[in-house]
């Protein structure tokens, strides 16, 4: 028996193991944006589209997030360290058009990590 084959045969356990039950009685990873933090959405998407910043050129700092930063390193710390996924709620999409939206969630995604291509078919 090979070692893959006795690991395949333990019991999975950990922070990034769970069931239904377990995320329905935990907000840890879940972020419900207040009105201010929606506001420093906006506040970021404006100033990248005032200096015309093209989409993939837009890092953190370009998409400054004075408040909502120490939220968002809270979730890193739950990706990477906990559950390994998140959920910000209340991004009120309805009000961007589709490019403003890919805006938002993209300088989000830029205070959470760095970008990877899941596409195998892109080449790296």
């Amino acid at each position: 028996m090979t070692s893959v084959d006795n690991v395949l045969r333990r019991p999975c356990a950990g922070p990034a193991v769970w069931k239904g039950p377990d995320l329905a009685n935990s907000t840890e990873w879940v972020l419900r944006l207040s009105p201010a933090q929606t506001g420093e959405l906006d506040a970021a998407l404006r100033s990248v589209r005032e200096r015309g910043l093209p989409l993939l050129k837009v890092t953190a700092d370009d998409f400054p997030l004075p408040t909502l930063a120490g939220e968002l390193a809270r979730l890193t710390d739950v990706l990477e360290n906990g559950r390994g996924f998140v959920r910000v709620k209340r991004i009120p999409v309805e009000r961007y058009g589709r490019a403003a939206a890919s805006t938002i969630s993209w300088g989000l995604g830029q205070h959470l990590g760095v970008p990877v291509s899941q596409n195998a078919a892109v080449a790296t």
